[in-house]
């Protein structure tokens, strides 16, 4: 089988998790590649979907990246909610593997319930803007919603671990 985009980008995300001192068991329960969607149990108490994007916008000073979340998506998202907290990690990538400015944006699910709106018959989107040095800036709809540190992933304590 051959290695597509989402599991690198994916790789980085679970990498992460699992590269903590405390343990965890994942277990992917849906994958749509041509979406680059995919969804985790993680300690059967939490959802994380991973999405990523290798395209960027880039001025002297950041770079941005935009998520477009598709209404089967959004569906998907809202039925997870009813069972569990649901976790989205943003992959900001780069057709470059090798740069540094590569970042994951969790978004937890209070940001969530401020950013998404899951009835709706449209799809949303969600800009992640990056500046070295300074928190990754969530925006929807040309408003910043909120600011997530960089290392968010990595300080993540899931739960249940």
């Amino acid at each position: 089988m051959p290695v597509r985009t989402f599991h690198l980008f994916h790789g980085i995300v679970l990498t992460k998790l699992v590269r903590s001192d405390r343990p965890i068991t994942l277990r992917m329960i849906e994958t749509r590649p041509n979406e680059a969607w995919s969804s985790y149990i993680l300690n059967d108490l939490v959802e994380l979907y991973i999405k990523h994007s290798a395209i960027h916008r880039q001025t002297e000073q950041r770079k941005s990246w935009s998520f477009v979340f598709g209404l089967n998506q959004l569906k998907q998202m809202e039925a997870s909610q009813r069972k569990r907290d649901v976790y989205v990690a943003l992959v900001c990538g780069d057709t470059d593997t090798t740069t540094k400015d590569m970042q994951v944006c969790l978004l937890e699910p209070r940001h969530l319930r401020d950013l998404v709106e899951f009835s709706t018959d449209r799809q949303q989107s969600i800009t992640i803007n990056y500046q070295p040095g300074h928190k990754l800036r969530v925006f929807k709809d040309g408003k910043e919603h909120f600011k997530i540190a960089q290392g968010a992933l990595d300080e993540w304590q899931v739960p249940g671990s």
